[in-house]
């Protein structure tokens, strides 16, 4: 499965860094017309790569063969990085993506960083993706055992009916389809059993009208501490 994976992931990849590449003058100067195109042609390939990633560890899961490799290591590492792939998505979208500082430094975490910050990326991308216009911010909150990543967005909301709806498999919100016509409601789903596999847990609130809050959390790693260095984006 992961050699299926890299021969049709691979080559979208590489049509992204190709549309990136047109996006930044490597060709010439675009008009508005064919920057339109670029920057569809690359956002739809990025699209498409991660979905059939996604499927695939909804696979490698189902199976129990996924493999994890947790390690102790600083959560802030894993939230920059997640907030720095998707900067650009809420900027084109006219939104703010920010980081809350962290209160008091955050203890180190068990787990594995690239899962961490697959599920992250989920999370804002969906925040960004059904947000019309304010912002969207990740912060952390200290648990006993664990730290709490939040995602809050400023969008439409979801009812409460919906929201234990939304980590099964394939379910989409009222509006979802209108909005992303390709999406297949996998990613929450996915979130929820990679954070469970790592020790966690992920959860949702929502108020119509006024946003969202997606939190998941990360086991601490027991007796290490280290310094936060969380800042605004």
């Amino acid at each position: 499965m992961p050699r299926l994976l890299d021969e049709v992931a691979l080559p979208l990849d590489e049509i992204v860094q190709l549309g990136q590449r047109m996006l930044d003058g490597s060709g010439g100067k675009l008009s508005l017309e064919q920057r339109k195109w670029a920057e569809a042609i690359s956002s739809t390939a990025a699209r498409s790569a991660q979905r059939l990633r996604d499927y695939v560890d909804f696979m490698l899961l189902e199976a129990g063969e996924l493999v994890l490799r947790p390690k102790v290591h600083n959560l802030d590492a894993d939230i920059d990085e997640a907030v720095r792939q998707l900067r650009e998505a809420a900027r084109a979208r006219g939104l703010h993506l920010a980081i809350e500082p962290a209160v008091r430094p955050l203890p180190a975490v068990c787990a594995d960083p690239a899962r961490v910050v697959q599920v992250l990326s989920c999370l804002v991308a969906n925040a960004i993706k059904f947000t019309e216009r304010g912002r969207v911010t990740v912060s952390t909150e200290i648990y006993d055992r664990s730290i709490a990543v939040h995602v809050v967005d400023t969008g439409a909301g979801i009812a409460a009916t919906q929201i234990p709806r939304l980590v099964e498999d394939f379910f989409q919100g009222e509006g979802a389809k209108l909005r992303d016509p390709a999406s297949c409601g996998l990613g929450l789903t996915l979130g929820r059993r990679l954070v469970n596999r790592i020790g966690g847990d992920l959860w949702a609130t929502s108020t119509v009208g006024v946003g969202s809050k997606f939190s998941f959390t990360v086991p601490r790693a027991p007796g290490v501490a280290v310094q936060s260095h969380l800042a605004s984006v």
